[in-house]
């Protein structure tokens, strides 16, 4: 059974009711609680110059569910229009009935019946906390205020003279419940509350709360939520641990990822010291924010003995998350059409940096720094409609081009062709130049492969169908002329890897099937002559083929390489690595892979220049797509998502040395066509991506090898 991932709310460590604030610093609100320290800390007064919000940002509070109807928050409450209340049907087929006021995850017996219905498990209409049957412990514990806490901090109403005012005066709060009165739970609902959230027009979602494990469907959920263009805030959690070492999550669900998908946050006192509860941990956390001596909304309730509406000395990183929250809130109200990645940006470069620290430590508690709303605020007013994107790589002029894949390892070309019009273009990739030409030979062909027999001299390799029962190949020199054509047993298209595997002076031919063959790979002299043949009793469903070049190991000969492969028998991904001798094949390991390699690509190549080859492994179709990276003993490096987790048609993975660095980064592309080109670093982060023959031209393409 897995463990569930319990959600543990550290944050509500004191909290005094009454403990009102004097006013009279605070000039932009009649509110008799606007003033507060954390305000005049963060520089949240100076925003308020800017913008003080709008209606047309969506905030979704994730949390225990706060106070739909408080009396400083119902203005500033999401409403599904699209949903008519208490009908009992579906009226928008969002998947929610009478969802108009948000939605409950808790699985409660919310009919009375005393069982969890069928229809209960999915939740209920209800996320506003529950108080009518609270003890006189729950009440001095105060623990159901903690969504209603979140949600003042970010967007009470302002300059409505009453209680105080959150960061926006003016939003909508979606009220999102996954969490009892108790605070305590599990993340398995985490996810399906990020789907609503998102699929339900939220741009940004708060999540205040920490779990100890992630649930495979939260990661998925987190990716889901950046491809839409929704922000993630996090709280880092109350129990002063190195998330380093014991992460929590959702905080520390992207501390493999190159983007910012979480902006994970940590807590500082008056002092601007770090919060002595607060957890810490430069993978995981991006920023601080105040989180001790805070004032908000809590649940009001006459009628059950809540008669306050607005209390202070409320302590945590749970309310240290809302302030940066409520700061992308208010970037969104001046620049509604910027990405996460330009929020993000833009807060993360006007924050406070303390001068004069150990930087390495500073990042552990802090991240970027204290969070400053005005400058970033001012920042985003500033940019007016410019792009802070890093820039785009200017896209290859060649339409309907189809790309095919292998390793080259350290290759700095990239070489693109059109098998139903013969058009290749070869593209530098330091340079940008472009050279193309067109050849017949290639039209309607299997594979094409290009290897460097000197400086001066290249050859091409083209396998293409002979008849229904062969493929033929053909070894062309530079000028195109025939040098060796032979034919091969095949009902199945072919592709071809080139290499030295002997030792010898000469290349050898590797053909291996694209679709479902008993063999696996077939190995020729480049006269023809059959060499080692790899065969299963069963056929498998295609193969995926790669070589290891003697730069990486000392295998005996000079210029020696290994075959790697990947497949599916028996229903089980299997990656394994042979030997080629000039009457056999010997095999040097064999590792079965999880389901996610079923149907996917492996290539080798050093990613971490250390002078041994990684494998590398794309996953394959309807399996997320994710990039994976194995030590040679089959231990695995790093795992992670390359595109966004939409897209489920599999990947393609192959290496160069786009950086210049001379260590391998890895090259992916979409099996449809329907993502960019993107390149990858051994810590996973991303380098680049680009369209390389138009975004709306959504042919599948790969990458030719150069050998």
């Amino acid at each position: 059974m897995r463990k569930q991932g319990f959600v543990l709310f550290f944050c509500l460590l004191a909290a005094r009711f009454f403990g009102y604030a004097e006013s009279a610093q605070a000039k932009m609100s009649d509110d008799p609680y606007v003033y507060q320290w954390a305000y005049e800390d963060a520089g949240v007064y100076s925003a308020w110059d800017i913008s003080t919000g709008s209606k047309d940002v969506v905030v979704a509070v994730i949390d225990n569910g706060f106070d739909t109807f408080h009396p400083d928050l119902r203005d500033n409450v999401w409403k599904n229009d699209d949903e008519i209340p208490d009908n009992g049907v579906d009226d928008d087929a969002n998947g929610y009935i009478d969802d108009v006021w948000g939605w409950n995850f808790v699985q409660e017996d919310f009919n009375g019946d005393g069982l969890v219905d069928a229809g209960e498990i999915k939740g209920n209409k209800e996320p506003r906390p529950t108080v009518s049957m609270l003890s006189s412990e729950e009440k001095k514990e105060g623990i159901f205020n903690h969504g209603t806490i979140v949600a003042g901090i970010i967007g009470a109403r302002g300059d409505n003279g009453k209680d105080g005012a959150g960061l926006n005066w003016n939003v909508r709060l979606m009220n999102i419940k996954v969490i009892d009165n108790t605070g305590v739970g599990s993340l398995l609902s985490l996810p399906e509350a990020i789907y609503y959230a998102v699929d339900n027009g939220a741009n940004i979602i708060n999540v205040s709360m920490v779990g100890t494990y992630e649930e495979p469907d939260l990661r998925k959920a987190v990716l889901y939520a950046h491809a839409k263009g929704v922000l993630m805030i996090a709280a880092a959690g109350n129990d002063s641990r190195d998330l380093n070492t014991l992460p929590y999550y959702p905080i520390c669900s992207d501390s493999t990822e190159s983007e910012e998908l979480v902006l994970g946050v940590s807590a500082i006192d008056k002092e601007r010291r770090i919060a002595q509860f607060s957890n810490y941990g430069s993978q995981c956390i991006d920023i601080t924010a105040p989180g001790v001596s805070l004032g908000s909304t809590i649940r009001y309730s006459p009628k059950n003995g809540l008669n306050q509406r607005y209390s202070t000395d409320w302590q945590g990183t749970s309310f240290a998350a809302p302030f940066i929250s409520g700061t992308a809130a208010l970037i969104k109200s001046v620049q509604p059409s910027w990405t996460p990645d330009q929020i993000y940006d833009a807060i993360l470069k006007t924050v406070h940096h303390t001068p004069g620290q150990d930087e390495a430590i500073y990042a552990h508690l802090f991240g970027s720094g204290l969070v400053q709303v005005g400058k970033a605020v001012q920042y985003a007013l500033d940019q007016g409609t410019e792009d802070l994107s890093d820039g785009k790589i200017e896209t290859v002029p060649v339409e309907k081009t189809q790309v095919l894949e292998k390793i080259v390892s350290l290759r700095k070309d990239l070489m693109v062709f059109d098998p139903k019009t013969g058009k290749v273009v070869l593209q530098d990739i330091a340079t940008g130049n472009l050279n193309s030409f067109v050849r017949l030979g290639l039209v309607d062909s299997d594979d094409f492969v290009s290897y460097q027999v000197s400086n001066q001299e290249r050859r091409n390799v083209i396998a293409r169908k002979k008849n229904q029962d062969a493929r033929e190949l053909t070894i062309y020199d530079q000028r195109w002329h025939v040098l060796y054509r032979w034919e091969v047993p095949s009902q199945g298209p072919l592709r071809v890897a080139v290499g030295d595997l002997l030792g010898s002076d000469e290349v050898e031919i590797i053909l291996y099937p694209a679709t479902s063959e008993q063999s696996i790979f077939s190995v020729y002299s480049i006269s023809g002559e059959l060499i080692a043949e790899k065969k299963e009793i069963s056929k498998h469903h295609g193969v995926s083929l790669s070589l290891i070049d003697n730069a990486y190991e000392d295998f005996g000969a000079q210029g020696k390489k290994h075959i790697v492969v990947l497949y599916q028998y028996e229903g089980v991904p299997l990656l394994e690595e042979y030997r080629v001798s000039e009457t056999q094949y010997d095999i040097q390991q064999s590792i079965e892979l999880p389901a996610y390699a079923l149907g996917g690509t492996v290539v080798a190549g050093d990613i971490d220049g250390d002078g041994r080859a990684e494998y590398i492994v794309g996953s394959g179709p309807d399996q997320d797509p994710t990039l994976s990276y194995y030590y040679r003993d089959g231990s695995l490096k790093r795992k992670f998502t390359a595109y966004d987790p939409v897209y489920r048609a599999g990947i393609q993975a192959s290496v160069l040395d786009y950086d210049n660095d001379g260590s391998d980064d890895v090259l992916v592309s979409a099996l449809d066509g329907s993502q960019p080109l993107r390149v990858w670093d051994r810590r996973s982060r991303k380098l680049a991506d680009w369209w390389p023959f138009g975004q709306n031209l959504l042919i599948p393409y790969r990458i030719i090898p150069l050998f």
